[in-house]
């Protein structure tokens, strides 16, 4: 009985976990350089069509990846967000951009944010292009300095695919543990010759 029952808590918990998961997106940043870039992976069944990530600091949005040269990155005030007016493209058919006004705000990136990174497929002919597919991942959205582990709010065909905090992976220490691994190996392979 006891198994059946830490069976069953085990698959509900790794189902609700996926569920509130179902947009992750990672951080990366190098002090050196005062830049940073987003990998967003889809792990949802809808295209995703816009993703904002609450960040006071941040000083701007880019994008480095050519694929990516249907996706307008831009900073998003507090104001814009509650008055509707952010710029989205008009389209006809295939995503409806979010009604903003009906969002809260404070609930979205917390009360002491009062902007936003964001990151939208702009589109051309009012036809939207390249949503990032469900099931899979996409890098290259920049952004100068900012925040860790901020919050985001992820949309799709009909609305909100995604929400949570943004995950930060320390790539430069990453590195550095796996060069100084690399060193040890050698090591202890011209020792073992020896």
């Amino acid at each position: 009985m006891i198994r059946i029952l830490l069976t069953l808590t085990l698959i509900t918990s790794a189902l609700v976990s996926g569920a509130a998961n179902a947009i992750i997106i990672n951080e990366t940043f190098d002090f050196t350089v005062g830049e940073g870039e987003f990998t967003v992976t889809n792990d949802s069944t809808d295209g995703l069509y816009a993703f904002f990530v609450g960040n006071d600091t941040a000083s701007g949005a880019d994008k480095s990846d050519p694929t990516l040269a249907s996706w307008l990155p831009t900073v998003v005030s507090r104001t814009q967000w509650e008055n509707g007016t952010i710029g989205f493209p008009t389209f006809e058919s295939v995503w409806t951009p979010p009604d903003t006004t009906t969002i809260s705000w404070d609930a979205t990136f917390g009360a002491g944010t009062n902007q936003a990174l964001g990151y939208w497929s702009d589109g051309f002919g009012e036809v939207p292009q390249a949503p990032i597919a469900a099931g899979t991942t996409q890098g290259g959205f920049i952004f100068y300095a900012g925040i860790p582990n901020s919050p985001f709010i992820a949309f799709g065909t009909n609305g909100v695919i995604g929400q949570g905090n943004t995950n930060v992976v320390p790539v430069p220490a990453a590195i550095w543990l796996f060069g100084s691994g690399l060193i040890g190996l050698v090591g202890l392979a011209r020792r073992k010759k020896a």
